[in-house]
């Protein structure tokens, strides 16, 4: 077996693949333009698309970020496709709804009277305003991905949360969604200071 392999990807293979890329916390994933790259071990697999790897690829992430318990006969369910809507939309709107989270984080933040960093910080292990906020569907799991890309904050979570069933498994779903989720980093940090300074 080489190091590298080209495998073209059928929409049952691509559902296969993602599916145990969403759920698996050794393998890591790439997605590119036209290929996504799966790296287990020391192995290095790369996939091509028959279809269009865009929209298939987000379809599949969108839902298995979502719930790692779905299966194929579920996805034909409207739930499942208006949660790959959503998904799209943030995806082709990245600033707008990165503001829109970020403000209803200030907003929050200024209503409970507390600072931002106070907003990220774990108190005696329990879990942060902002993981709170994701939990109950007010933020977007995109939101927290761009949010813990510029300010590293899942590290320090892992460390300070006592309670070790909820967070895991939202740090591994937010980790496995990182590389889809396409964004501006200089500009997501210029919203971050205008809305957060």
């Amino acid at each position: 077996m080489t190091d590298f392999q080209y495998i073209k990807l059928t929409w049952p293979s691509s559902y296969i693949f993602l599916r145990l890329s969403m759920i698996m916390p050794n393998m890591r994933v790439k997605s590119m333009r036209n290929w996504i790259h799966l790296q287990v071990g020391m192995i290095d697999i790369f996939f091509t698309s028959l279809v269009k790897e865009d929209e298939i690829v987000d379809f599949f992430v969108s839902n298995f970020a979502k719930n790692d318990k779905v299966w194929s006969k579920q996805l034909l369910e409207d739930e499942y496709n208006n949660t790959y809507l959503r998904f799209r939309k943030y995806k082709e709107s990245v600033n707008y709804h990165f503001r829109s989270d970020c403000s209803l984080l200030n907003d929050r933040f200024i209503s409970d009277g507390i600072s931002f960093n106070d907003g990220f910080i774990s108190d005696n292990g329990q879990h942060p305003r902002v993981l709170r906020l994701l939990i109950q569907g007010k933020i977007d799991s995109q939101t927290a991905v761009i949010l813990d890309s510029v300010l590293s904050y899942s590290k320090t979570w892992n460390k300070t949360i006592k309670e070790k069933v909820v967070w895991p498994k939202i740090a591994m779903r937010l980790a496995k969604l990182k590389p889809f989720v396409i964004y501006n980093d200089t500009e997501c940090k210029l919203i971050m200071k205008e809305i957060f300074v």
